[in-house]
């Protein structure tokens, strides 16, 4: 940081250049980069110009710009930024992209005698790893843990930015892990972030702190052990830590990122007032899609409708203010449905879905159940993306919730309706496990006991 400020003092273009593009002073480059134009080598400026265009995160340019370097000069620095470009990329195919860094980084890997570049390699290879759209989920990202656990001794003392990065992508790794203890993946991952946050202090780098107290607010939110109430305060804690920095008027997406998962956060609160904690929720959520609507964020926007329903949804209230509140559920996770669709995100289609239809069954049924039917509807197309095999806990959530529908369905015969609850109920019982997933089995297992027994009683009548 020392050595950018005394660059950023100078007064030729070139130390001026390198100092604006690592502060992101993207107007100050620009002229830099002018001034630069027939004084330096070609090669050299148009890496320095792919340099500016990946500090603000414009990968398609800065991937072009690296490639027309690399015709001349393919140096280790090139070819690795190339294949950080080529796994953000936007434009060409995902899969070709990134088969051609995985290309780059195993022969970087495996020529190197630099044990620097070979660790940095590693580090980028875990991302690779992680971006993969082929092959088991399970063991790519079990790829990923190895790629940047290797990628991390040598890079302690001399990069040591480079090894806070590596931590903090090892630390969502460990999150993202389908296998294996899921509250012991959770605990090596916060541990990740806390190495992290060793380099990316609040006063030294301000902005990668408050992004790993944001990570570090998802993780506590969703760890499977532990008093609940205290670790949705941990996570309160951190994602407010992180709004210290990434305020609305400075960074406004960030801002919105947080409120969204600051209102997930309250809404999942148990201790105090839970209406109250709700309202604090709806609150984050609506003032995230304030930003969302002016950026004209869809997908962004999407996700906080999804969010906003589930707060609705969650809101206490009786009588006509229930059904209103459970309206106004429905309607979010329907607008939300307008942007996310099967082709373009079906994972996200169907959990939206899945809520949609928990949410029509809460509604107050009417004699002929057309609210039931449609959330059936909803739970059967979910499952088109939900499956066993895929998807088995989300599958299992979906079949439990078929089996809740079922015996709310008050037209057909009571008896055929019961027996096909508690098929539901036992097949997602096949999942959900009394040890891994200890409330939910403990809520399916006690509606398929209920299930049972009035199916016992009509049958022997």
């Amino acid at each position: 940081e020392a050595a950018v400020t005394r660059l950023h003092g100078a007064t030729a273009p070139y130390p001026r250049a390198v100092a604006a593009i690592a502060l992101r002073d993207f107007h100050e480059a620009d002229q830099c980069l002018a001034a630069l134009d027939g004084r330096m080598e070609p090669h050299l400026l148009t890496s320095l110009r792919g340099d500016r265009f990946y500090m603000e995160s414009r990968y398609d340019e800065a991937l072009m710009l690296f490639r027309q370097a690399s015709a001349t000069s393919s140096d280790l620095t090139t070819r690795m930024n190339i294949a950080i470009c080529l796994l953000h990329a936007e434009r060409g195919a995902t899969d070709d992209n990134i088969k051609e860094a995985f290309d780059l980084l195993t022969d970087i890997i495996a020529n190197t005698e630099d044990a620097l570049a070979r660790a940095r390699a590693q580090a980028v290879l875990g991302t690779a790893w992680m971006r993969n759209p082929v092959g088991d989920r399970d063991e790519n990202v079990r790829h990923a843990i190895e790629a940047f656990s290797q990628g991390l001794q040598p890079l302690r003392h001399e990069y040591s930015h480079w090894w806070a990065e590596t931590n903090f992508q090892l630390g969502q790794a460990w999150l993202e892990l389908p296998t294996g203890d899921r509250a012991e993946n959770f605990q090596r991952g916060m541990l990740c972030f806390q190495a992290a946050l060793e380099v990316w202090t609040p006063d030294a780098q301000p902005h990668r702190w408050a992004t790993v107290q944001n990570n570090l607010g998802h993780a506590w939110e969703r760890y499977p052990r532990g008093n609940r109430a205290r670790n949705l305060e941990h996570a309160i804690q951190s994602f407010t830590h992180a709004l210290k920095v990434h305020t609305q008027d400075e960074f406004p997406s960030q801002w919105a990122t947080l409120q969204n998962n600051l209102g997930n956060a309250w809404i999942q609160f148990p201790g105090g007032d839970l209406r109250q904690n709700i309202e604090r929720g709806i609150a984050c959520h609506q003032s995230a899609l304030e930003v969302w609507s002016r950026q004209d964020r869809r997908s962004d926007w999407a996700a906080t409708q999804t969010n906003l329903g589930n707060a609705w949804a969650l809101l206490p209230a009786d009588g006509e203010e229930r059904a209103r509140n459970l309206r106004r559920s429905i309607s979010c996770y329907k607008s939300a449905l307008d942007v996310r669709t099967r082709a373009a995100t079906p994972i996200a289609w169907a959990a939206t879905l899945n809520n949609l239809g928990s949410a029509l069954l809460l509604l107050p049924s009417t004699p002929r159940g057309e609210n039931i039917q449609e959330a059936i509807e909803c739970f059967n197309r979910a499952l088109e993306v939900r499956s066993r095999e895929a998807f088995p806990l989300d599958w299992a959530k979906t079949q439990a919730n078929l089996g809740h529908a079922w015996t709310r369905r008050p037209v057909g015969d009571r008896a055929d309706n019961l027996s096909e609850a508690i098929a539901f109920y036992e097949c997602a019982l096949e999942i959900i496990d009394q040890h891994t997933h200890p409330h939910q089995y403990q809520h399916v297992a006690a509606k398929l006991e209920e299930a049972r027994g009035e199916y016992d009683v009509l049958t022997r009548a």
